[in-house]
C-alpha cells in the first residue's frame, strides 16, 4: 500500500516486519480496489465536466499485464480532456504525450506543473511563485520551499477528486496571505 485510502478496512492487510503490508488475499484486494476505482471515477465526474482540461499530474492508473483496465480504459470513463504529465508509477503504454513539466498562468501566479514536488529553490524557476505537484499522496497539502508555495494536488489530500482552478486559486491565496500577512 502506498498510503491508507478510506475503502481499506481493519483486517485486509497485515504487516510483515521489514516490508510492505500484505493483503489477507487476493480476493479481497480485488474488492477494495473495485471500490475505491468506482468511486474516485464518481468523485471526478462530479466535479470535472466533459468540456473542461484536467492537468493531472502524474501516477494516473497502474496496469497490469493482460488487463483491460490501463489507461485508456479509465480515460473512456473519465469527464473532461486529461493532459497527463508523467509520474513515476505511469508505465501503461496507453497514456498518449505525457508531458515532464509544463506551466501555466492563472489569477495572477504563475504555476509549474510536475509530477515530483522541489526540495531546493534552486529547481524552480524564477518567474514560478507556485509549483504543483502529486507524487507525496497524503503525506503533507502544501510546503514553502523558500519563498515559493509548493501545493500538492493529489487526490489523497483533496478528498478523492480533483481540483478546480477556482478552489485551487482560493487555497494559493490563503497561505500566501496567510505568511505575508
Amino acid at each position: 500500500m502506498y498510503c491508507k485510502r478510506p475503502w481499506l478496512r481493519e483486517g485486509d492487510v497485515i504487516k510483515v516486519p521489514g516490508e510492505r503490508d500484505q493483503w489477507v488475499s487476493k480476493e479481497i484486494k480485488e474488492a477494495r480496489t473495485v471500490e475505491m476505482n468506482k468511486a474516485l471515477v464518481e468523485n471526478w465526474n462530479a466535479v470535472v465536466s466533459p468540456e473542461d482540461e484536467v492537468k493531472h499530474l502524474g501516477d494516473f492508473c497502474f496496469w497490469r499485464r493482460g488487463s483491460e483496465e490501463d489507461a485508456a480504459y479509465w480515460e473512456k470513463k473519465l469527464n473532461g480532456k486529461i493532459v497527463h504529465f508523467k509520474g513515476n508509477h505511469d508505465r501503461s503504454r496507453h497514456i498518449k504525450g505525457m508531458l515532464r513539466v509544463g506551466t501555466i498562468k492563472a489569477g495572477g501566479h504563475e504555476f509549474l506543473l510536475q509530477h515530483h514536488p522541489p526540495e531546493r529553490i534552486e529547481e524552480i524557476p524564477d518567474f514560478c511563485d507556485v509549483v504543483l505537484c502529486g507524487h507525496v499522496h497524503e503525506v503533507w497539502e502544501h510546503k514553502w520551499v523558500g519563498d515559493v508555495l509548493v501545493v500538492n494536488v493529489g487526490v489523497d489530500v483533496r478528498n478523492f477528486r480533483p481540483m478546480s482552478m477556482d478552489e485551487l486559486l482560493g487555497v494559493v491565496n490563503k497561505l500566501q496571505h496567510e505568511r505575508n500577512g
